[in-house]
């Protein structure tokens, strides 16, 4: 253990080395560097959350063994290529882009030796075992590393100068791929995310080193202004959530036989159209699992896992406090349903039910068209039979999709 925290923060110092010369280089060129300098700023999130979670992000893959515990293939090793493809594709096709051939296929490669020599060098440092115990070299993905290394590049080749739709395209079949190696039972959530800030970070490196090579030559198109993130209004946006929840009440089986949770994992899908300055109405649908403990007089076991989600929406509020964030609340109204468990001889059975959840956010405009949101919530559920009420408190974060981009566009 002390082996790998080690091994933790000398990453985190190689990291921060990395990112300094592209500090440095923008304060030189700053009218140049100035987006490369924001979209690197995106990597930072998905690396931090991936050291960050590095074993509690295990949980996460609960979920997927309680949803999809039976999925397999080799669909993924092909779908990594998907955001490669439809870069060159547009490219062959003829759609003007931000450089000439010369300098794209020189960034690709810059891109793509980074990322390779990052993603290698982790994994035989860290020898992190894969959730299916087949290789030691789970830490990073290399699959969402190279998935999300070519989707920055069509951001940057067409998102930022043509449409921000390309952006979403190229990031939506990369957020794929790294969903596909989690729930392929190849990658824990943490390889995914260490991954994914790896294959953005490449690709800011790899345009970096080619404006020192080709300096103006090959620019085929500036970036385009596709509107000022305005912190008086808020942010209209759908997107994925990661978080943990903990149940604060123990569950009775019998008068003698009770549940109690240790911290699970949730994860959803969730949006919200603001009306006004302040107020919006918001949408969810969240699955949830937590592991659970029997307790019996003074004996005290392993229990099955708890398994249940919430299908909801209710109003929300937003204010801002700064330059740059916005504060607010929530109140949803759920449709829920508990799974079936059976453990020894005692049963949970299926139960549908009716949940309010109350909670408070943090939203951070971070780059063009891309929202990042804290938030904590409070949770009780009513199900049919009262035995298994649940009362949890759940914390987490998302990365979101600002629609009001889209409208500009």
């Amino acid at each position: 253990m002390e082996k790998m925290i080690n091994y933790k923060y000398s990453f985190i110092a190689f990291v921060l080395l990395l990112f300094a010369p592209g500090f440095t280089y923008a304060q030189q060129t700053p009218l140049r560097t100035k987006q490369i300098y924001k979209t690197t700023y995106v990597a930072a999130p998905f690396i931090f959350s991936g050291i960050v979670l590095y074993s509690p992000g295990k949980r996460f893959q609960d979920l997927r063994d309680e949803f999809t515990p039976h999925l397999s293939g080799n669909f993924d090793d092909y779908f990594q290529y998907s955001s490669t493809l439809m870069l060159y594709g547009i490219k062959i096709g003829g759609v003007k882009g931000g450089s000439s051939w010369g300098r794209f296929l020189t960034t690709h490669a810059l891109s793509a030796v980074t990322m390779a020599a990052l993603v290698k060098g982790i994994k035989y440092a860290v020898k992190e075992p894969r959730p299916d115990g087949k290789r030691d070299d789970g830490f990073p993905s290399g699959h969402t590393a190279l998935a999300f290394m070519s989707a920055n590049m069509v951001h940057h080749e067409y998102g930022l100068t043509k449409s921000p739709w390309y952006s979403i395209g190229a990031y939506s079949l990369a957020t794929a791929t790294a969903i596909s190696r989690v729930m392929n039972n190849k990658h824990y959530l943490h390889d995914a995310l260490l991954g994914a800030g790896i294959g953005i970070l490449s690709t800011e490196l790899g345009y970096l080193f080619s404006d020192l090579i080709f300096k103006e030559r090959g620019v085929l198109m500036g970036n385009r202004d596709f509107g000022t993130f305005d912190i008086e209004r808020p942010t209209s946006y759908i997107g994925m959530t990661i978080g943990f929840n903990k149940l604060l009440n123990t569950i009775s089986i019998t008068s003698s036989v009770k549940l109690r949770s240790s911290w699970g994992s949730t994860s959803g899908v969730e949006g919200a159209y603001y009306f006004n300055k302040n107020w919006g109405l918001g949408a969810n649908a969240a699955v949830y699992t937590a592991k659970t403990s029997i307790v019996r007089g003074n004996f005290n076991i392993t229990g099955p896992p708890l398994t249940w989600y919430n299908i909801g929406a209710g109003p929300h509020y937003s204010a801002p406090v700064t330059s740059s964030c916005r504060v607010g609340g929530k109140l949803i109204a759920n449709y829920s349903g508990l799974l079936e468990r059976s453990f020894n001889d005692y049963t949970i059975s299926s139960s549908k039910g009716f949940n309010l959840t109350a909670g408070l956010f943090a939203d951070r405009y971070i780059t063009q068209g891309m929202v990042i949101k804290l938030y904590t919530n409070l949770e009780k559920t009513f199900f049919r039979d009262s035995r298994f009420d649940l009362f949890n408190v759940v914390m987490g974060a998302s990365v979101n999709l600002d629609l009001g981009i889209l409208r500009k566009n």
